[in-house]
């Protein structure tokens, strides 16, 4: 039997006797107090085992920085050059906004000559063509007539030879046997032509012509007013209203028949 006498022989005792240190233990400390090195080691395992995670998760988080860092100073580079092509841009769509004025400049330009080109080749065309009746149409319209002595009292465009008709013309006008718009018909048609019709004839007869390359509705008009104006200053005289064209639909065709007015088509210039 072990006597302990003093704390010297208490503590020998518990160093020397597992078994005594064991109970010892067990009365003076809670079964909490005992669990405390497992639950300390179980929560250390617990806590490495975190710390690796975290440790790993940290690795990784520093490999997503180092790659958004990355994507970011790319992303940088890119809009820098972003920003370059835009100003480039800028300045493209600036050229092309001259570019287009410009062009829509020499367009207007372009229309403006083309139809000033359309408007004097018309003209040309016109007055190419009124010279066309007076050399090729006359004689064709003298010659169906059988129109003798056949002499251009009017043209269009003022000449010598037209002195005396415009007179005529004036008179009639200012004696109030025609209207103003008969004078001015007459003044504007394109030919006047006076002849005889058979060797015994007393009488005059006049040829009114208008030349038009494309024949419509109205040069048939202008042509029976021109002729209707001249009948009432020459009544004793024969008037035939003629037109000369080098197109001309059956429908108009149709309606110079039925108003008296004589075509002549022409081959074209």
């Amino acid at each position: 039997m072990v006597v302990i006498n003093t704390t010297d022989d208490l503590i020998r005792l518990l160093k020397e006797d597992p078994v005594f240190l064991e109970a010892a233990r067990r009365e003076l400390l809670t079964e909490e107090l005992l669990s405390l090195p497992d639950r300390f080691a179980a929560y250390a395992a617990a806590t490495d085992k975190k710390l690796d995670a975290l440790t790993s998760d940290v690795g990784e988080l520093k490999t997503d920085v180092a790659t958004l860092k990355t994507d970011v100073s790319e992303l940088k580079v890119d809009v820098a050059t972003l920003k370059t092509d835009v100003s480039e841009l800028k300045v493209d769509v600036a050229t092309l906004k001259t570019d287009v004025g410009v062009l829509k400049s020499d367009n207007a330009t372009l229309k403006t000559d083309v139809s000033t080109l359309k408007t004097d080749s018309a003209f040309l065309k016109g007055v190419t063509f009124q010279a066309s009746m007076e050399k090729s149409g006359l004689p064709r319209m003298a010659s169906q007539f059988r129109l003798r002595n056949v002499r251009i009292v009017r043209l269009a465009e003022y000449n010598r030879a037209s002195q005396e008709f415009n007179d005529d013309v004036l008179r009639a006008f200012d004696d109030g046997v025609i209207s103003e718009y008969e004078y001015d018909r007459l003044m504007l048609t394109d030919m006047i032509v006076r002849g005889r019709i058979g060797k015994a004839a007393q009488s005059f007869s006049y040829l009114v012509a208008e030349a038009s390359y494309t024949a419509e509705s109205d040069d048939i008009t202008k042509v029976g007013d021109s002729a209707a104006a001249l009948r009432k200053i020459f009544r004793e005289d024969d008037v035939l209203p003629c037109l000369y064209c080098v197109n001309i639909n059956d429908s108009l065709l149709e309606i110079a028949k039925d108003k008296g007015v004589n075509v002549f088509i022409s081959a074209p210039l």
